[in-house]
């Protein structure tokens, strides 16, 4: 074959990545015979497959466990109980600690939820149209669809809502998906604050550990905060402000996207980089905390933290643009599968 057949052969690659590849496949075959031109259809046979798997694989999250725990479940328990000293065991109203993802479908919360996924898929759809995105929820995440094996993700990209209830497996797996070169980007604060376990069978979530509160499927009894905090902050480079009482407020002084106090993520480690520091602070706390949106460094891979409630101003044009630029910072060039 001469050389000028290549070029045809790598249009054709480029147009149509599959076929592409079952061309030099053939090739490879027919150039047994000549070991320097096996060498060259290896070659370049190994370039459009690294072409093909380079095109972006982002997934988008939907909080699916979060949702439940939020549909008249988790709450009504956490309010009726909050003045309870720590110690004491509850036994009753224990169902409250386990709520069905199917009364979650086609609620208010649910709705809306999607309503802010649309966004962020236009969004990145705008900015990177090549993108391949895929909508998964949280029990694709426990189910193992993040990773491929113990070095190799299946997304290059995920993006991730209120994802504050989340089980072990998926926890494991968000911190391996970094790990191997993964970018996560946390729209929203309040991300794994508590531990459930999902029953696939009944398709429901129980609370374990995390939001003040401890069960063991018997009893209930206060507990710690925020379920992986001192892990948390070790690979996402912050924690949740958890502040009480909840209602005091929090002020910012670079205040750029018209942001209300809802929920925010606090910078809690030294190797953070800090893209837009908001200026943060509480009256009734001692402490201040830097709320700000960052990046950080973990394994062969970054997490993105934008540290407010992102959902809140997903139609504030200004945070728009902001999130266009992470996306086209931190996302368009991430490929690290295969």
């Amino acid at each position: 074959m001469k050389t000028k057949d290549w070029t045809i052969v790598t249009v054709a690659a480029s147009l149509i990545p599959i076929i592409g590849i079952i061309f030099f496949v053939i090739l490879y075959n027919d150039s047994i015979a000549d070991n320097s031109r096996t060498i060259q259809t290896q070659q370049k046979l190994s370039l459009i497959v690294s072409s093909v798997q380079s095109k972006n694989k982002i997934a988008l999250l939907e909080p699916t466990f979060t949702e439940a725990a939020y549909n008249n479940a988790f709450y009504v328990f956490y309010k009726k109980y909050d003045s309870l000293s720590k110690g004491e065991e509850v036994l009753t109203d224990l169902r409250n600690l386990t709520s069905s993802l199917d009364r979650s479908t086609n609620t208010t919360l649910n709705k809306n939820i999607q309503q802010k996924m649309t966004i962020v898929l236009d969004q990145i759809k705008k900015v990177i149209p090549s993108a391949n995105v895929y909508n998964i929820k949280d029990q694709d995440v426990d189910n193992g669809k993040l990773i491929l094996n113990d070095t190799s993700n299946n997304f290059d990209v995920l993006i991730v809502l209120h994802e504050e209830y989340v089980t072990q497996k998926m926890y494991d797996d968000f911190k391996r998906f970094v790990s191997n070169g993964g970018v996560i980007l946390f729209l929203d604060a309040n991300f794994f604050f508590a531990e459930v376990n999902y029953d696939k069978e009944k398709k429901a979530v129980t609370l374990i550990r995390g939001h003040h509160w401890e069960f063991d499927g018997k009893s209930a009894k206060k507990d710690v905060a925020e379920r992986w905090y001192n892990e948390t902050k070790e690979w996402t480079g912050g924690n949740f402000w958890d502040k009480k009482p909840y209602d005091v407020n929090i002020n910012f002084t670079n205040n750029i996207f018209n942001y209300v106090h809802h929920e925010e993520e606090y910078v809690n480690n030294l190797n953070d980089v800090i893209i837009l520091d908001y200026g943060a602070y509480a009256t009734s706390d001692n402490i201040q905390k830097k709320i700000a949106t960052y990046k950080l460094d973990y394994g062969k891979g970054k997490v993105i933290v934008f540290g407010l409630y992102g959902e809140d101003i997903l139609k504030n044009k200004k945070f728009l643009g902001f999130f266009d630029n992470m996306l086209s910072e931190y996302v368009e060039n991430n490929s690290t599968r295969g």
